[in-house]
C-alpha cells in the first residue's frame, strides 16, 4: 500500500497499481461497494478498478479520491451538501464530480460536514456546511453550499494543505504560513480575539505564533503542530513535497 486515509468509522487505502480498497462500517455506502454492508478486511472498490487512483480522503461520513487524470470521485452521504453535487442524496458507489472535472484538482480534504479541494494552481474551492465560518466564505451565516465555490477571502494566498475539523479549519499556504477560520472556542484558531471571547471567524486569519512551514491536524477542539517543512522560494519547488499524482504518469 502506498497511501491510507481514515474516517470516523471506515478506512481507505491505495496500492502501487492505483487500486483502491475500503473497510470498516458500511453505513450509508461509505465503503463505495454499492451496498451498506460493513467489511472487516480491505476490499477493492470495483467501480474504480480501471481509474488508477492517486489520492484518497476518508471523511466522517463521505469519501473521495482523485485519479491519475485529475478526476474527482465522491460517495456516501450528501447530508449538508458535503458531496458538492447540488443535492443531499446518498451515493452508494463512487460518482464522478461533474462540477470539478475541469478544475485540475490535486488534493481533497474532508471535515465532518465540509470539504475542500486544492487545484493545481494553488487556488481552493469549498462546499458543504459553513457553520461557524469554517468554509471561509464571508457573510455565509452557516448556510450549506451545495456546489464547489472558490474561497476568495484568501487574499491571494495559494494553499498547500488543509485540515478541516468539525468547528474550525487550518490552512497551510505555499509560503509556509498558517491561516485559520471557524469557531474560536478554547483558543483552537491560534490567536486571541476580542479579549478571549468566543466568536466565529468567517475569513481566514494568519496565525503568527508558529514558524513557517509547519504541518498540523485538527481535532474537535484542538489544533496540533506536528512537523516543520523546509521553506522554498517558489510554488513549483514547494509543491514537489506533495505525495500526490505525477504529471508524467504513464497511465
Amino acid at each position: 500500500m502506498v497511501d491510507i486515509s481514515c474516517g470516523s468509522s471506515h478506512s481507505l487505502a491505495i496500492d502501487n497499481n492505483g487500486l483502491i480498497y475500503s473497510w470498516g462500517n458500511g453505513q450509508g455506502g461509505r465503503l463505495g461497494h454499492n451496498q451498506e454492508v460493513g467489511e472487516n478486511a480491505p476490499r477493492q472498490i470495483k467501480e474504480l478498478a480501471s481509474k488508477h487512483v492517486k489520492y484518497i480522503e476518508a471523511g466522517d461520513a463521505s469519501s473521495a479520491c482523485i485519479t491519475h487524470d485529475l478526476m474527482v470521485y465522491m460517495w456516501r452521504s450528501g447530508l449538508n451538501c458535503r458531496l458538492g453535487n447540488g443535492t443531499n442524496s446518498f451515493q452508494l458507489q463512487p460518482q464522478l464530480s461533474q462540477e470539478l472535472k475541469d478544475k485540475q484538482v490535486c488534493s481533497i480534504f474532508k471535515g465532518t460536514n465540509s470539504t475542500f479541494a486544492i487545484l493545481e494552481t494553488g487556488h481552493v474551492f469549498g462546499w458543504g456546511s459553513s457553520k461557524n465560518g469554517k468554509l471561509g466564505f464571508a457573510l455565509s451565516k452557516g448556510k450549506n453550499y451545495d456546489l464547489p465555490r472558490e474561497i476568495i477571502t484568501l487574499d491571494g494566498n495559494m494553499l498547500y494543505q488543509i485540515a478541516a475539523g468539525p468547528f474550525h479549519t487550518i490552512l497551510l499556504t505555499t509560503e509556509g504560513n498558517l491561516l485559520s477560520m471557524g469557531n474560536s472556542k478554547d483558543g483552537k484558531l491560534g490567536y486571541d480575539l476580542q479579549g478571549g471571547s468566543v466568536v466565529d471567524v468567517e475569513e481566514p486569519q494568519r496565525i503568527r505564533s508558529v514558524p513557517k512551514g509547519t504541518q498540523f491536524f485538527c481535532n474537535t477542539q484542538v489544533t496540533t503542530i506536528i512537523k516543520q517543512y523546509p521553506l522554498f522560494d517558489d510554488y513549483d519547488e514547494f509543491s514537489k513535497l506533495r505525495p500526490l499524482y505525477v504529471k508524467d504518469d504513464p497511465y
